[in-house]
């Protein structure tokens, strides 16, 4: 029996969910598609929906991996994990190309390894309870995964899985290529304006809760950002809340030293109103944590957290954002930056970047560019670079052509985690990509999500002589 729907504005489509799925393995379609604009309640429906019909469920977040071969191992240790078999006891031989394997991180590299190693994982454990996969922001993948979605709406087609149901949340249109197949949606509306007012009014903070405020402050406080800002968030729930965080602290102090009632809620507002609506607690609402990166003295001392490579590649995501891609073989040529790189005397302004909006650009360029800077800044290489540069003369031929050819070839994707540690500056905000491809593209571009200031702070920090790989005007 399914309890009350605990999710307002909601209902129908919690009513669809639960004729589609159910705690039972004869009855459950094998695919559904919950498809929405962001923030409109998808995720929450769904968590709230199987943990009130109490079924095994496995929830990934589709947009945290760099691959499909990371997302498909992910996939498979947690569903064998929220499965409740004893996996002390149970012990997996895994086949990989023939031979067993030591390890399961070495499986997935294909869709039907991975489809084999689950069939084996349950038919080995008797495993026949149902059990939901929800592949959360499954569009939202750094890796395409137009034809991943294909080859899991063929898993009962390719396998003897039957307990097994898949959800996929996304906010794009329905790819091309499945499209030859019948799959249940639940389309998630946006919310309206005046929902938007009352679910805000809903989440009371804790001045609220203890009693410090009364909840007509919290009300018309939340009502009056959404009425005021609602052309600019638009339907986007997240966005206002994260605005209302922002805000909200010192609207409250002063509402607590005002006094309670319709008159404190006034002289606060009156008081506060330009200051808390400020341009940069909107238009940084969408970045969660890059908004904590500067503290109220203006330093960027948290970004000391970030890793020596982390920091490289963000430099680099800035050259590539705001340096004209004609200038790429002037200014990160492999070699003649290697041999002699330019010392010139520039303003510290660097005015012009200062207002100039960051275009985006390829991976591969961003790498490229990474590749350079950090052969010829890092500590330890820039070391060998100079100590190559005073040798030169005297090298013979050989050693000169194999020297050079270190310098021209050289990647720290060898042995730096590159796509992990852009995956990370992506979910800390400091870096950006589309969403939406290029008609003409099948590549994701990317641009620098921080400013010069930071830029300049983290250069200072790790000794990296920005201005060395810029043109200014």
């Amino acid at each position: 029996m399914v309890k009350p729907n605990p999710v307002r504005f909601r209902e129908t489509e919690y009513s669809l969910l639960s004729s589609f799925i159910a705690n039972d393995s004869h009855i459950l379609v094998p695919h559904v598609i919950v498809q929405g604009y962001k923030s409109v309640g998808k995720t929450f429906v769904v968590k709230s929906f199987l943990d009130d019909i109490g079924i095994n469920k496995t929830i990934v977040n589709c947009d945290e991996f760099l691959t499909q071969k990371l997302l498909l191992q992910k996939c498979l240790h947690r569903i064998k994990q929220d499965s409740g078999i004893d996996l002390d006891k149970y012990q997996q031989r895994f086949m990989y190309k023939g031979l067993e394997a030591s390890r399961e991180s070495v499986l997935c590299e294909t869709f039907s390894q991975f489809l084999m190693t689950l069939e084996q994982f349950i038919d080995e454990t008797n495993y026949r309870e149902p059990h939901v996969l929800v592949l959360d922001r499954f569009d939202q993948c750094l890796d395409q995964t137009n034809e991943l979605f294909r080859a899991f709406l063929k898993l009962r087609e390719y396998s003897s899985i039957t307990n097994i149901i898949v959800i996929y949340i996304t906010s794009h249109e329905d790819p091309k290529e499945i499209a030859p197949f019948v799959i249940p949606h639940v389309h998630f509306p946006p919310y309206t304006q005046e929902s938007l007012v009352e679910i805000l009014a809903d989440s009371r903070p804790k001045e609220v809760t203890e009693g410090l405020i009364d909840v007509s402050a919290w009300q018309s406080f939340s009502k009056l950002v959404v009425d005021s800002l609602f052309h600019y968030t638009g339907t986007d729930l997240s966005l206002i809340k994260d605005i209302c965080s922002k805000s909200w602290p010192k609207f409250s102090a002063q509402c607590i030293e005002s006094g309670q009632g319709n008159t404190g809620f006034l002289k606060a507002l009156r008081s506060l109103r330009d200051e808390i609506f400020q341009d940069d607690i909107i238009t940084n609402s969408s970045v969660v944590t890059f908004g904590g990166l500067v503290d109220e003295k203006g330093s960027n001392s948290s970004l000391g957290d970030l890793p020596y490579h982390s920091k490289f590649i963000l430099i680099a995501s800035y050259l590539a954002s705001y340096t004209d891609v004609k200038l790429d073989i002037q200014l990160f040529s492999r070699v003649k930056t290697a041999k002699k790189r330019p010392r010139k005397k520039t303003n510290s302004s660097r005015a012009d970047a200062h207002f100039m909006s960051a275009a985006y650009f390829d991976l591969e360029r961003l790498k490229a560019i990474l590749s350079v800077i950090y052969r010829n800044e890092s500590l330890s290489l820039s070391r060998n670079n100079e100590e190559f540069l005073n040798l030169y003369h005297d090298l013979s031929e050989k050693d000169l052509a194999k020297k050079e050819a270190e310098f021209t070839y050289f990647t720290p994707n060898k042995s730096v985690d590159v796509n992990t540690q852009i995956a990370t500056l992506l979910s800390l905000g400091m870096i950006d990509r589309t969403y939406s491809l290029d008609a003409l593209s099948s590549r994701i571009r990317w641009k620098c999500n921080v400013s010069w200031d930071i830029i300049s702070s983290l250069a200072e920090d790790i000794r990296f002589p920005l201005h060395n790989y810029m043109i200014d005007n």
